[in-house]
């Protein structure tokens, strides 16, 4: 793990990765829910990548959303546009959250594992984030997220 706090966004490609950086919110709450959401397809992707590095990632219903719903960095300054990186070993070494599409599904790389992100049943521990608690804490919750992407906590 790094101690990199920035957030990275790929796309698997023939000749390696294709990302930006996303600086704030890159958690899987914030920004692993808008992937999943709202760029299922690689022209929708293509089309964020495109918008280069990104302060804050948004969802939009249609490609004219991309860029009132992101908060893009690029405005023309080439240090702001999508990188490219050899290998998914690389790119998930970049930061603590990196999420990953490839063949039409989305991957998160968080702690040094990969999880497959796209399936709506995939589940998120959300912690107090003041402290870590215990299972005996009425401060751990657990929480699924349906089908758009709607946080939906598991009954106690």
């Amino acid at each position: 793990m790094t101690n990199d706090e920035n957030t990275y966004i790929g796309m698997s490609l023939p000749e390696g990765i294709r990302y930006i950086t996303v600086f704030e919110r890159g958690d899987f709450e914030n920004c692993g829910r808008i992937l999943r959401t709202f760029y299922r397809t690689e022209d929708r992707v293509r089309k964020l990548l495109a918008l280069g590095n990104l302060l804050h990632l948004g969802g939009g219903l249609s490609s004219n959303e991309n860029k009132t719903s992101c908060w893009p960095l690029n405005n023309g300054n080439p240090i702001h546009k999508a990188k490219e990186i050899s290998g998914k070993e690389k790119f998930f070494l970049l930061g603590d959250w990196t999420y990953l599409y490839e063949n039409g599904r989305w991957f998160l790389g968080y702690e040094g594992k990969i999880y497959e992100i796209s399936n709506p049943e995939f589940s998120v521990f959300v912690p107090d984030k003041d402290h870590t608690p215990s299972p005996l804490d009425k401060g751990l919750y657990f929480a699924v997220i349906d089908e758009t992407g709607k946080l939906e906590f598991t009954p106690e």
